[in-house]
Formats: C-alpha cells, sequence, structure tokens
C-alpha cells in the first residue's frame, strides 16, 4: 500500500482502485485506530495540477461505518453513525480534525439547504491560501476488534456549496494506524460528483486483509450520457483531436469485442480490466471512466466495466510482470491494460507468462515523450530515451510476437504535438508524468482501439467458447458425454438421482460449469483427470503484502511494495496455507515460515532460492531492491525485521451446491490454472435434490 504523502494523494484523486489479494495474515504492527477522511476536489484541480482556489465549502454529513464478517451478510457491527459517535453532527460539535481546511463547523438545516439526515451537518472550508488540492474532514475512531469481522463499508453523505471555485468531487479513506500514528494499512475510495442540488453518497467497501472491492456498475442510459458529456468536457479543453476508429484499430481484441457485443462471456459478469505499471499508468487510471465511455458509446450492450489498478513509483516491466503473474492473473481478467518501460526482453517474459496462463486481450501503448526530449524531436518517435532506453520498432516486434493492441501513443503525440506547435512539456506536470492535457491525448489514443475493424487477427472462440450439454457437444477440442439419469428442459438437462453423471473432456486450463440453483437442490461432486478435484495439484497466489518494520522504507522514493518480492514461483508437493518471509539482516537475508509447513528454509534476497519442502521459489531478479549500487556505494533495500506475507490456495472445487434460498443462474469455476492442454473433467450427482446443468464455459489460453 502507499502510504508517504504524496503517493496518498494520488491515490485519492484515482478513479481506478488499489485492490490487494485474498487472506494475508494481519500485519506485525498492530493497528490501534481508525482515521476516516472525507475529502473535497474543488474545481479546476487535479492530481497533477495543484491549482491556486477560493475558500469552497463541501458540506458533510450522515457518516456511518459498519464492520462485518463478509460483503454478503453476517451481523454488523455499527462502529460510526446517527447514534453512535456522532456520525451525523447532531450534537452540535464536529468532533473531527482537518487538513488543508480553513473552518469546519456546524449548521443547522433550513428549507433552502436541508441536512442529509436530522437537523445539522458539517462544513468544511477549504483554505485558499495552500495550493494542495485535497482538503479534507479527518474522523478518529478506536480500533474494533476484528474477530467480529473484517468486512467494512464507510459512508458519508457529500454536498457543494454554490459558489465560486466549487467542490467538484469527493471521496472517502480509511486509514488504519498503530500506536505511533503510523499507517499500517490504507484503502482509498471512488470519487463522486457533488454539486449544490442535493446530497450523494460517497462510499467505500473494503475487506480488511483483501482491498476494496470494487462496484461495477452498469451504464443505464442516463449513466451513458453523463459520461459522455464529462469526456465531451475533458476533450473541449484542447485542441481539436480525431479518435475515429481506423479500419485495424481492434484486430487484437476479438474476443473484448465478442464480450462488449454479448457473442461471449458468461452472462453476468462484469468486464474486468487491469491497469499494471508505473504512476504513469496510475495517471491514466484516474481517467478510467474514459474506457468505461468509449465501450458504451461503441458497444451499447457491453456488460457493466470493472477497472482495477496495480502500479508502483517508475515500476518497470521487469517487476510489473511479477504482478501480474502472483495474483492479476488470478483475478481472472479479460483486459490487461500495460503503461510503462523496462528491458525489452522482461516485456516478453511478461507477455509470454499473460499469453500461456490467460485468455485475456492486452492493450499496451508506447509511453508519453519525456521533459528533457523537448530539444530533440529527430527522436521523439522511434525511441524511447528515458531511464530504459529501447527503440520503439523493437517494442512492436515484441508486441506482435504475442499479439497485443499496441497504441502508437507516442507517434500520434509527437505528430500532435508538431500540429499545434508544442513541444513534450506542454503535456507534462514534471519531468516525467502527464498533465491533463497529456492523460487525455494519451487516452484518445488508447480508445480509437476500442473498436470493430474490419478483420480481427484470431477467432475468438479459439480462446474461450460455450460448450453445451443438450445436445452434447462433439468437436475438436470438446467432447460431452451424459449417462443415463439426464432429463432435457428448458436448455439444460436436469437430474435429481444419485448416478447422473457427465464426462467432458476439453482442451484449456480453465473450466466453468453453468446452470440454475432451485430451493432445495442439489449438489455435484467433481473430478478432473481422474482424481478428486480437491486433491488437485492447481494453486494460485495472493498479493505479497509488504510489513515493513518502520516506515517510511529503508529506500527513498519507490512506494511500499516497491520494496520486495513481487512474485514467488510455485514447486513440487505445494499446500495449501499462508507464508511469510521476514528479514534477518541489513544484508537480504531472510527466513521462511508456512503456516502449515512450519519453517522452510533461509534465504537472502540477491540469490535464487527453493524451500527446504521444495514449495516455494524465489527469483532474485524478481525482488525489487534487493541490492543497488550507485557510485560503488552498496545498499539493500530491506531491514532487518521487515516481513512479506502471502497465500497459497487450491484453484479447485471438490462439491458444488445447487441449492439457494431462490433459484437464479449458477456460475462456478470448478477448475483453474491447469496446465494449458488435453483434460477430462467428470461430474457425478449426489441425490440429494435437483441438478439443472446448461452448459460448461471452457478458457483456453493461446500460448503453451
Amino acid at each position: 500500500m502507499k502510504r508517504s504523502l504524496l503517493i496518498l494523494v494520488i491515490l485519492f484523486m484515482r478513479h481506478g482502485v488499489f485492490v490487494s489479494a485474498a487472506d494475508p495474515p494481519v500485519p506485525k504492527v498492530a493497528p490501534m485506530s481508525i482515521e476516516l477522511w472525507v475529502g473535497g476536489v474543488p474545481q479546476g484541480a487535479s492530481h497533477s495540477v495543484a491549482a491556486p482556489r477560493q475558500a469552497c465549502t463541501l458540506f458533510v454529513d450522515d457518516l456511518r461505518m459498519t464492520q462485518s464478517i463478509d460483503a454478503e451478510g453476517g451481523k454488523a457491527v455499527t462502529l460510526l453513525g446517527p447514534d453512535m459517535n456522532n456520525g451525523d453532527f447532531e450534537s452540535g460539535s464536529a468532533d473531527c480534525n482537518s487538513y488543508l481546511v480553513q473552518s469546519v463547523s456546524v449548521l443547522t438545516s433550513t428549507s433552502q439547504l436541508p441536512a442529509a439526515h436530522g437537523k445539522r451537518f458539517a462544513a468544511m472550508v477549504a483554505d485558499p491560501k495552500v495550493q494542495l488540492h485535497i482538503p479534507r474532514l479527518v474522523k478518529y475512531l478506536a480500533m474494533p476488534d476484528l474477530k467480529s469481522g473484517r468486512y467494512f463499508v464507510f459512508t458519508a453523505k457529500v454536498r457543494a456549496k454554490k459558489e465560486a471555485g466549487a467542490m467538484t468531487r469527493a471521496a472517502l479513506s480509511v486509514i488504519f494506524k498503530d500506536q505511533n500514528q503510523h499507517p499500517v494499512l490504507d484503502y482509498h475510495g471512488e470519487q463522486v460528483e457533488v454539486n449544490a442540488d442535493g446530497w450523494v453518497e460517497a462510499r467505500i467497501e473494503f475487506d480488511y486483509d483483501r482491498g476494496i472491492l470494487k462496484r461495477a456498475r452498469a451504464a443505464t442510459a442516463l449513466d451513458a450520457r453523463q459520461l459522455a458529456e464529462r469526456v465531451k468536457a475533458d476533450r473541449a479543453k484542447w485542441p481539436e483531436y480525431d479518435i475515429t476508429p481506423r479500419a485495424d484499430d481492434g484486430r487484437n481484441l476479438a474476443l473484448s469485442v465478442a464480450k462488449w457485443e454479448g457473442r461471449a462471456g458468461i452472462p453476468g459478469k462484469p468486464f474486468r480490466v487491469w491497469a499494471v505499471g508505473a504512476s504513469w499508468t496510475g495517471g491514466l487510471a484516474s481517467m478510467s471512466y474514459r474506457l468505461e465511455d468509449a465501450i458504451h458509446q461503441r458497444f451499447p450492450q457491453a456488460p457493466p466495466i470493472e477497472f482495477k489498478s496495480q502500479t508502483g513509483s517508475g515500476c518497470p516491466w521487469n517487476y510489473a510482470r511479477g504482478w501480474i503473474s502472483q495474483f492479476v492473473l488470478a483475478d481472472q481478467p479479460d483486459l490487461i491494460l500495460i503503461y510503462t518501460h523496462g528491458d525489452l526482453h522482461q516485456l516478453d517474459l511478461m507477455l509470454t507468462d499473460i499469453r500461456r496462463h490467460s485468455t485475456a486481450d492486452i492493450i499496451v501503448p508506447s509511453l508519453h515523450l519525456m521533459g528533457h526530449e523537448d530539444a530533440d524531436p529527430g527522436r521523439w518517435i522511434e525511441f524511447f530515451q528515458a531511464g530504459y532506453g529501447f527503440s520503439i520498432p523493437a517494442l512492436r516486434d515484441v508486441c506482435a510476437k504475442h499479439g497485443v493492441e499496441f497504441v502508437e501513443n507516442r507517434r500520434e503525440l509527437a505528430e500532435y504535438l508538431t500540429r499545434i506547435g508544442k513541444k513534450p512539456s506542454a503535456l507534462l506536470s514534471d519531468a516525467a508524468h502527464q498533465n491533463e492535457h497529456g492523460l487525455c491525448r494519451s487516452w484518445d489514443n488508447i480508445v480509437r482501439h476500442i473498436a470493430k475493424p474490419l478483420e480481427f487477427n484470431y477467432d475468438y472462440s479459439t480462446r474461450e467458447r460455450r460448450v453445451l450439454v443438450s445436445p452434447p457437444t462433439k468437436s475438436a477440442t470438446e467432447i460431452v458425454e451424459l449417462s443415463n439419469g439426464w432429463s432435457a428442459a428448458d436448455g439444460m438437462v436436469h437430474a435429481s438421482g444419485p448416478t447422473a453423471r457427465i464426462k467432458v473432456e476439453f482442451t484449456g486450463s480453465r473450466i466453468d460449469v453453468l446452470g440454475r440453483t432451485v430451493k432445495g437442490g442439489g449438489s455435484i461432486r467433481v473430478l478432473i483427470d481422474g482424481q478428486p478435484a480437491e486433491k488437485a495439484p492447481v494453486f494460485y497466489t495472493t498479493y505479497i503484502t509488504p510489513q515493513p518494520v518502520s516506515f517510511p522504507w529503508k529506500i527513498a522514493g519507490p512506494g511500499p511494495g516497491d520494496v520486495g518480492p513481487h512474485a514467488i514461483e510455485l514447486g513440487q508437493n505445494v499446500v495449501a496455507q499462508s507464508w511469510t518471509i521476514t528479514l534477518t539482516s541489513e544484508t537480504g537475508d531472510y527466513r521462511l515460515d508456512g503456516s502449515v509447513t512450519g519453517p522452510d528454509g533461509d534465504g537472502n534476497s540477491t540469490k535464487p532460492f527453493t524451500s527446504r519442502s521444495g514449495q516455494i521459489r524465489v527469483d532474485p531478479e524478481l525482488w525489487r531492491f534487493n541490492r543497488q549500487e550507485v557510485n560503488g556505494a552498496v545498499t539493500f533495500g530491506n531491514r532487518s525485521g521487515d516481513r512479506y506475507t502471502f497465500d497459497v490456495y487450491r484453484s479447485a472445487v471438490g462439491r458444488v451446491s445447487f441449492s439457494a434460498a431462490q433459484s437464479e443462474p449458477l456460475d462456478q469455476p470448478l477448475v483453474e490454472n491447469l496446465p494449458n492442454g488435453r483434460h477430462t473433467l467428470e461430474i457425478a450427482t449426489q441425490g440429494d435434490g435437483d441438478v439443472a446443468i446448461g452448459s460448461f464455459y471452457v478458457f483456453q489460453p493461446p500460448e503453451k
């Protein structure tokens, strides 16, 4: 998690959300309190421009926070609300601190300006004398007992005052702090638009261990119109720019287009996008609504869009590939956006890993021009000169090798700058990062590719396909065989006895069952390649959660999560469990402990490591800042006591229930992350109720 103030600011302004992976152990440093932020964004401010502002006001009311076992239910514990910790300001006191704020007061409801709840609400006035752009009201809570639940929901009602330089957006954050008031974990929510016409709700939901659960939203006609108006207003600030798709745009997005048109994908599932890379990627994520708008403008029947991102300061392909293999691919993305730099052979390794383990389409734009390139227009187009220098033609070749949708962002930005008579610095907020103008133009270049071309470069059904059971499929890639005991009705097959079986021979790495639940429904047992699925040797790993012994990190500059291992590799005889890497010296020595296996060996961050049990391998190439040498001075990025935790979990289920309180569609992944090839799935009913199966859904990555 990013805990320095600068990185917190950037995350707060994002529309994309950082999502860490499942179930790491509790941090070594126990949180003792919670800070709740309600922040506002004045008109004209952005994450790249600290604009002067007026003393504008954000009204805040009806703060509520609950704690429960999970997102679906369980008794919720109220931590903050109208009758708990003065969540609606009815006491007449704000009971809050603030940051970058001129004043906080409590107002009484009027007919012209009613409270959102009760009779009183808070008014937070931004300090006009400072340049920073995220004034916030800060509420404090005591740390609850996590045994009562690890799923938190924090909401607030917010409203702008009608005035010059008014607040335009607001968002919430939750910061867990230790006894010294140092951040332990932090979560940052999405922005909502505010105005003077009425109260709107800002919301953040997260599992304490897993990160923010981003709620994908359907683009209703009103939402689509609002998105389009916002995009139009953004683009109107700058010179005219053509984003009409060309004949070849989208040639490598066949599966995505099929999902946007409703010809592929699992009904009811959102279209999931992951953006991975450096702070430049985080900049793009702050305008992720551009992608959502483009998809729904050109494909009105597209499913809801879910956008997630994982970024780190200056993180190149060399380490971003670790994040992708460690936990991004386990989240089954539909589209991966990669916007950074690095060694080209590391990009090749990254793309190979994606293509061997995922069906996701990939977009790689070339990076924008940097400030130092102002004086060298002759090299603007075909050579990237910052950090990892490489030729753009070589980058094109690597992307073409793996069927990536390559965006000529650099070329098109260079042509645009030439046309308007500007230099690269016109599109930058500093020497390296794009300002709002630059981000808008880069998104223009990307969304031109959200299109249906004259011809695709591949057939989407070679990667994902539905396998019917009525009538049973027989094809070159799948064969379905049904035993006695099944009857066909409503496009499905049904069985309630204990002996009905279905055998599916398929080609790929993952298979789901699609069916329907009923009240009092039955269940099935699952076998894969002749053995019970709950014993199948298929596993995923979760995000490697960094837990520094002190903060900030020893290495200055990169944010937390960028110092340390970005991925581990699984070896042999793997057991599902939690793992901890603990640094034992100032020169990269560490020990590895498993929650089941126990102590499993000692290694060093600069050397290849295989645990004693053979389960875990650590590649020093994926441990960022394990050792660096500058002018003969050697520095190791970790302190003794730093810890990293992650989980290994089995990606298969041995039993599936078709019982629910009411009938509804069922989609259950049965086995994932198999070797990409030929496999046999068998399911058997257990005679405990009706089982209704409509089809299976197979995922076949394009490379082996």
